[in-house]
């Protein structure tokens, strides 16, 4: 259940405070689990949750494992972590853990979200009388026109302010060449004139190199000290972006400056922990229609994508509903052709030979953008990572059909595999969603066609 880095953040507490007893254990029960938490994406675990799993964790090991006379957990937990006052505290001190309304998290945490919240709190509120406010969302699902209504909103605000200052970002590369991509469809289709469209910027960078990261000491050059100089940041993806770079992001805002969050809050969990977009518009759903969060919120709700694929918006309505009897029934619909549910292949030889079309054109190829071009018409996605119908066992079965051809798959770096950036390296210039030409002369880790 727990990593060597629980294990180690659990000692050093343990040690720093001398505790013994049921004190040290719960300490260092709380502290490594905690750290388990953030490593699954949560910023925080409730004293419910650590009393299921050490629960959990007795059953496994038995009794003797953890010897600790429970009488209702829950209070136990919070007697016992509320008595090591040099690593557990409240909301204001020093000491590396918190707890507060039943939920134990690090120090850096519980600052980042408070900060997050007073930002929002506060921008919320300025506007009106015609005045755009300091934070924003523009929420939806796929193809329900986000990107179309920044596209819109900027050459709006553009035209009326000509030297307004604009910044198009997103969590990731890959994000942000996509971003990139379909704004500059976006404007095209504008009736705006060519000043306008020059000014509204198409291109997206990461967030990482908005704010000036630092590999070498884990800062960022922007933050209060050194803020950035646009008037308005657009982030889009947001539903990717974690605490502690939503914290940083607001901390490099400049006095006045407005941003805005641009994602599906049902979608794409954040890169590393916390649930930013997902948080404040549930916050603002539950504030409800007249508070100032939830009038700072577009919810749209269209999705122009499926009216040609009905099928397809049925099933993801029907998955975010929870509803498995509606997910089958959609499936089962041999009327609607844009979905299908097909039985598991026995192996991986017997999935390849439905793609064998797609793989022959790519080994068909005459050029580096013909072979892109054809990796770009088909993907292969896999629910798990191991396994034989896992995205290793699959990669393995293509380079086996590979070296059946022919092919010199022993060779790390073999003609025509395709790679995948996963690392920035600023030393060679390669990034996350840079270019393929990029990627194909770097030495990264790869991935092949199911990656």
């Amino acid at each position: 259940m727990l990593d060597p880095i629980d294990v180690q953040i659990a000692g050093v507490l343990t040690r720093r405070t001398n505790e013994t007893g049921d004190k040290a254990i719960a300490l260092a029960l709380g502290a490594a689990l905690t750290s388990r938490a953030v490593r699954e994406g949560h910023s925080a675990i409730t004293i419910a949750q650590l009393s299921e799993q050490t629960g959990e964790m007795r059953t496994q090991l038995g009794d003797a494992a953890l010897p600790v006379s429970f009488d209702d957990e829950g209070s136990w937990w919070v007697r016992m972590l509320g008595s090591s006052t040099d690593a557990v505290g409240g909301t204001t001190g020093l000491t590396p853990l918190v707890l507060d309304d039943g939920m134990l998290q690090f120090r850096r945490y519980y600052d980042a979200e408070f900060r997050i919240a007073e930002h929002v709190r506060r921008a919320v509120q300025v506007g009106g009388e015609g005045n755009p406010p300091a934070f924003s969302i523009i929420t939806g699902g796929p193809g329900t026109g986000k990107t179309t209504m920044v596209a819109r909103m900027l050459t709006e605000m553009v035209a009326r302010e000509p030297e307004l200052r604009v910044a198009l970002a997103a969590p990731t590369g890959k994000a942000a060449a996509r971003v990139s991509e379909t704004m500059r469809q976006r404007l095209g289709t504008l009736a705006a004139d060519d000043a306008t469209r020059a000014h509204v910027p198409a291109v997206a960078q990461t967030l990482h190199r908005l704010l000036g990261y630092r590999p070498w000491n884990d800062r960022f050059e922007r933050n209060q000290d050194n803020p950035l100089g646009e008037d308005i940041v657009i982030v889009d993806e947001a539903s990717m972006v974690d605490v502690l770079m939503m914290d940083a992001l607001l901390r490099a805002l400049k006095p006045g400056a407005r941003l805005v969050l641009v994602g599906d809050h049902n979608q794409l969990a954040s890169v590393d922990a916390g649930d930013v977009l997902g948080a404040l518009c549930r916050a603002a759903h539950a504030a409800g229609p007249g508070a100032p969060l939830y009038d700072c919120v577009t919810w749209l709700t269209k999705s122009w994508r499926f009216e040609e694929h009905p099928a397809i918006g049925a099933l993801a309505n029907a998955i975010l509903a929870g509803d498995p009897e509606a997910v089958m029934k959609v499936c089962a619909n041999r009327s609607q052709s844009d979905v299908q549910l097909n039985p598991p292949p026995p192996d991986t030889d017997t999935l390849l030979a439905s793609l064998r079309s797609h793989l022959e054109e790519c080994l068909g190829a005459d050029s580096p953008g013909a072979l892109l071009g054809a990796l770009e018409r088909f993907r292969l996605l896999a629910p798990e990572r191991e396994g034989r119908l896992g995205v290793e066992g699959i990669n393995i079965a293509i380079e086996r059909w590979l070296a059946r051809r022919g092919h010199p798959v022993h060779e790390r770096w073999y003609h025509g595999r395709p790679v995948l950036v996963t690392a920035n390296d600023y030393s060679t210039g390669i990034f996350n969603g840079g270019s393929w030409r990029r990627m194909a002369r770097g030495h990264q880790r790869h991935g092949s066609l199911s990656g």
